[in-house]
């Protein structure tokens, strides 16, 4: 089964917003490094990242869809 060069693109792009999520989500360094012990940076880390997920979902859904409707 090939898949095409645009299927590959779509692929990458669902993996690099997923990886770059799991990042911000689950590795506690960054919030460390951004917030300095700071209890007001660390709770607009919380937020803010969660936020950024939560955007990227439509994201993923919309891509999975192309990939869906193209396959």
């Amino acid at each position: 089964m090939s898949t095409t060069p645009r299927e590959r693109l779509h692929t990458r792009w669902v993996r690099s917003v997923v990886i770059a999520d799991f990042v911000l989500l689950l590795f506690p360094p960054l919030q460390w490094a951004f917030s300095h012990g700071d209890p007001v940076a660390s709770t607009l880390w919380s937020v803010g990242s969660a936020a950024v997920v939560t955007a990227t979902l439509p994201l993923l859904r919309r891509l999975s869809r192309t990939e869906r409707q193209e396959g």
